[in-house]
């Protein structure tokens, strides 16, 4: 849920009341990218898993073994990387009041 609470104040024209600074938006916006990485793949993940018990009639130890771990690991992998990538590069700033990876131009300049 993203209620812009932590828009910076000098953003403040964007979003009436805005409060919080860049932490508090670099922390929003890393768990929304983390979120929105990893609920997608989670997504793809359940449907693989579905295929192989369904339609290729895997027996469940085989599935726990090779298959889970892959299926829980790319997603969660992908997505930490991600995230982990755009906040160090300082990528995550506020844009129109929420706080994610926009092509960064500030206004004003």
């Amino acid at each position: 849920a993203n209620f812009n609470f932590t828009a910076p104040h000098d953003d403040s024209y964007y979003v009436w009341n805005a409060s919080g600074n860049q932490v508090t938006c670099s922390v929003q916006g890393f768990t929304y990218i983390l979120g929105a990485c990893s609920g997608g793949l989670y997504s793809c993940s359940l449907n693989l898993l579905s295929l192989a018990i369904v339609k290729y009639n895997k027996p469940d130890g085989y599935i726990r073994s090779k298959v889970e771990p892959f299926l829980h690991g790319f997603p969660i992998a992908y997505a930490l990387i991600g995230s982990i990538t755009l906040l160090a590069k300082r990528n995550i700033n506020g844009g129109g009041g929420n706080c994610y990876a926009p092509v960064y131009n500030p206004p004003h300049c």
